[in-house]
């Protein structure tokens, strides 16, 4: 029986899912699980296509405890704005302007390196095509990396 001012332990569940393309494995309390699914399907997206978002924005800290934050600054935002649901991104989005400068500054400019060694690639025609499609592959997710911060920090300001 529950009793008052008494903290519930609850089960730790570990899960493996495919981020970026690699299979992880993830542990989080079953009440963090059910509030990434919500939220996924608010967002008419996969779980791990919203764990992917929380991943890219992440900045030190370890996978679980990106998606604990992220999950609790979600729907506190959410009843702190009387209940209107805002977009997970807009979560992310709420770092300091002065941070997200400097990495946006940096994304641009490994896209910049990246774009240089394609053209020098094309250039020399022994170069595998198996690593210029990964080359382009890197420079677009860098790309919409670029789009959605930039989307996303204008929103914000």
């Amino acid at each position: 029986m529950d009793q008052p001012g008494r903290i519930k332990k609850t089960d730790v569940i570990k899960r493996s899912i495919f981020i970026n393309g690699h299979k992880t494995s993830v542990s989080l309390e079953n009440e963090f699980w059910q509030g990434l699914r919500e939220i996924a399907d608010h967002d008419r997206t996969t779980v791990a296509m919203l764990v992917e978002r929380i991943d890219r924005a992440r900045n030190t800290c370890n996978l679980s405890s990106a998606i604990r934050v992220f999950v609790f600054n979600h729907f506190r935002d959410e009843k702190n704005s009387g209940g209107e649901k805002h977009h997970p991104a807009l979560v992310v989005a709420k770092k300091r302007r002065t941070q997200m400068d400097p990495h946006l500054a940096t994304l641009k400019r490994r896209h910049k390196a990246i774009e240089d060694e394609i053209a020098d690639a094309l250039r020399h025609r022994s170069t595998d095509d198996l690593m210029i499609g990964d080359l382009k592959r890197r420079k677009l997710h860098l790309k919409e990396e670029i789009e959605r911060l930039s989307t996303v920090d204008s929103k914000t300001h």
